[in-house]
């Protein structure tokens, strides 16, 4: 769970731009 917490801060900036596409690409690691 430690590594999605690090994901989630990193893609976090990246929602910002495309959370459409940076959201699936989160799930799909998560």
């Amino acid at each position: 769970m430690q590594k999605i917490n690090n994901f989630e801060r990193g893609y976090t900036q990246l929602y910002t731009g495309n959370g459409k596409g940076k959201t699936t690409a989160a799930l799909g690691l998560g």
